[in-house]
């Protein structure tokens, strides 16, 4: 049994210990691909990793694209753990998430249905390398994967953004008795508020407010669009996200000083936008604790510092695999609650 977590972005594919990869899908029907290092060959069709994104999918169950792009994210972190066979037989427990104004219910479910073939077994090539994989889903619908003690038909968690990643630096954000994490992804921004109660055995606990969930329209895709609307208004010439990204990370600089005049002057105006539309929700930043996640809040680290009323005491989680290393302690905990693993396991995984 393998138990492997995978944030399925709108930007990146994130998996722990894996470098992230574009959320980009090309499928060449029964023809292989004339030029590509990563293939997937599954249901008679072959599928390559693509920089082209597509369009923003709210529900990812509604198409096959995040069904074939977890199988990348499965083949390879079972590559990076076990390398050098031919073939792989695997039973496997998937650690997914959503954010946190779509996590219902019926929403899980669709998740646990989706992602695990509703309980068959999975057979594809990775790069010429056989995988048979049984993510198992029970046939009973009254059946809840969460009760049932069998590892092989726990099959798929789904967790709740945000939360999962505070679990990374949660002795710190412990000491506020209230927290607001902001989670600034490719297309959205969702915020949700996290209170600090007393556990049953003493010490504290952070427990989600599940009415106080926001989902805003404001990733920063949006904002590299403009700012490459800008420059091509300013000098005619495109600029690409890759560039952006770097410049804004402080990791490159053009000579041009337009340019790095108009970078700034919107990601400054963005970062703002951002704080500001949070306090129009009535989600004010002064007092409760800031907790900024995910590849937005390393992009606009410095930006976000001097918009946000309590900016210099904010915790940054930057890394864009906060998620799925959320995910995977969460489901870990899980799994040694419940008798599955021991905690021996959970902590090498």
């Amino acid at each position: 049994m393998m138990a492997i977590a995978v944030d399925t972005g709108n930007r990146c594919i994130k998996v722990p210990d894996i470098s992230p990869f574009t959320a980009g899908l090309f499928c060449s029907g029964t023809v292989p691909p004339t030029a590509s290092s990563d293939t997937i060959y599954y249901n008679k069709k072959f599928y390559s990793l693509s920089e082209e994104r597509g369009e923003y999918l709210r529900d990812k169950t509604t198409s096959e694209k995040y069904f074939i792009l977890t199988l990348f994210a499965i083949a390879k972190r079972i590559l990076a753990k076990q390398p050098g066979q031919d073939a792989y037989e695997k039973e496997v427990i998937l650690a997914l998430g959503l954010p946190p104004s779509h996590c219902t219910q019926s929403m899980k479910m669709k998740y646990k249905k989706y992602f695990s073939n509703g309980g068959q077994p999975i057979e594809f090539t990775y790069n010429d390398v056989y995988f048979r994989i049984h993510i198992a889903y029970p046939e009973d619908p009254e059946n809840h994967p969460e009760d049932l003690k069998d590892p092989t038909k726990c099959g798929v968690y789904v967790f709740t953004q945000g939360h999962a990643a505070a679990m990374l630096r949660i002795k710190e954000i412990l000491e506020y008795p209230q927290s607001y994490v902001v989670d600034i992804g490719g297309y959205t921004t969702d915020i949700i508020r996290l209170n600090r109660e007393k556990g049953p055995s003493g010490g504290y606990r952070m427990k989600t407010d599940a009415s106080q969930c926001e989902s805003l329209n404001m990733g920063v895709i949006h904002l590299f669009n403009e700012i490459k609307r800008r420059v091509s208004e300013s000098v005619g010439d495109g600029l690409s996200e890759t560039i952006i990204d770097a410049i804004m990370q402080g990791q490159y600089k053009l000579p041009d000083d337009e340019v790095m005049k108009i970078i700034s002057e919107e990601s400054a105006q963005y970062a703002k936008k951002i704080i500001d539309t949070l306090a129009d929700k009535g989600i004010s930043l002064r007092f409760a604790h800031p907790v900024f996640i995910g590849g937005g809040a390393s992009v606009l680290h410095n930006q976000l510092v001097d918009a946000c009323p309590n900016g210099e005491k904010a915790t940054f989680i930057p890394q864009l695999t906060a998620n799925a290393e959320g995910y995977a302690q969460l489901l870990n905990a899980m799994l040694v609650k419940k008798g599955l693993i021991g905690k021996s396991a959970a902590q090498n995984e």
